[in-house]
Order: structure tokens, then sequence, then C-alpha cells
């Protein structure tokens, strides 16, 4: 790694996006290529996949995109619980009013 360019852990929090430090955003859960099987004794609005996400620097809210669509804003720590749907289906988060974002995860749900 580039050990040199890592942010140092004691900047000042005024810096967080502000001074163009850039935002890692990453989609800790669901895994991407996850093959994800819905159980038939579930009702259907109970069957959900939780949705995680990595922000560093913190931000105040991610929007959560389900098949670039919106899905849902959420606050720190950043969660929700998407119900499951057959199919394929991609999950990015994104930092709002921002041009961060994480990668596009894709999942298929059996």
């Amino acid at each position: 790694g580039s050990a040199g360019f890592a942010a140092s852990p004691d900047r000042p929090a005024r810096s967080v996006g502000g001074d163009g430090a850039p935002v890692r955003v990453r989609v800790a859960s669901p895994e991407h290529g996850a093959r994800l099987v819905r159980d038939p004794e579930t009702p259907p609005g109970l069957a959900t996949v939780a949705l995680a996400a990595v922000v560093e620097p913190a931000a105040g809210q991610v929007v959560w995109f389900v098949d670039g669509a919106p899905f849902r804003t959420v606050d720190r720590p950043y969660a929700a619980r998407w119900p499951l749907k057959p199919g394929v289906h991609t999950f990015q988060a994104r930092v709002p009013y921002t041009p961060y974002a994480s990668r596009i995860v894709q999942v298929t749900v059996e």
C-alpha cells in the first residue's frame, strides 16, 4: 500500500468532505454475487435482506438505491432492510448531494 498517503487520524473533523477529501462508501451487506434463497415458509413482508454500508469519513446520511432507483434514505449506521423479490437486483449506497457512491453490488434472489 501507499502508507504515506493515508489520511491521518488526527485530521480535524471539519475537513470531512469539506476540503475535497474523498469519502469512501462501501456496501458491507449484501455481498456482491450473493445468492439469496427465499424461505417459502416466511410471509413475503418478513423476508428481507439487511442493507449495511460503511462510509469513511462518516456522512450524515446515505441513500440506498435498489435496481437504480432510490429506495430509502437512512442515518448512521446506514442500515435498512429490503424485502426480497425474486430475480437479479443491484444495490448501491450514495451520499446525498455529493458524487460519492459505493460500487454497485449485484445479488440473485431465488
